[in-house]
């Protein structure tokens, strides 16, 4: 099973943090850089994931802020994701149900603050 970097089949499209209201680390955050800046502001996310399963991009992932980024989790062969957290938070989504798939594109649009991002997998 390699790792794919093909989200155009999987459903993506969870998240759009721009018309979501922002939590308080995140206000302040962007109260304390609202400077004026010269060149492009870096936000760092974070991705990890549990045993038996990837997410991609993971680690400390940079994007400049204001542009969309997509994490794609997969799970191995044999098992399937139990959750996907972002911030400590439960994500859900009504269009389907995130739990018991495989495979999962997460969209963050107009990233404007750091946030961090956990998926777990468990066996089928």
């Amino acid at each position: 099973m390699g790792k794919s970097r093909d989200c155009e089949n999987s459903k993506c499209n969870y998240n759009d943090r721009s018309s979501s209201p922002q939590s308080e680390s995140c206000q302040r955050y962007n109260k304390q850089n609202s400077q004026p800046f010269k060149k492009k502001v870096r936000i760092t996310l974070e991705a990890w994931s549990g045993r038996n399963g990837i997410i991609f991009p993971s680690g400390y992932v940079k994007v400049a802020k204001g542009n969309d980024i997509t994490f794609l989790i997969k799970a191995e062969e044999g098992y399937c994701i139990q959750d996907i957290m972002v911030d400590d938070e439960r994500i859900t989504d009504d269009r389907i149900v995130i739990e018991r798939q495989e495979r999962y594109c997460l969209s963050f649009h107009h990233v404007t603050c750091p946030c961090r991002v956990d998926a777990y997998f468990m066996k089928k």
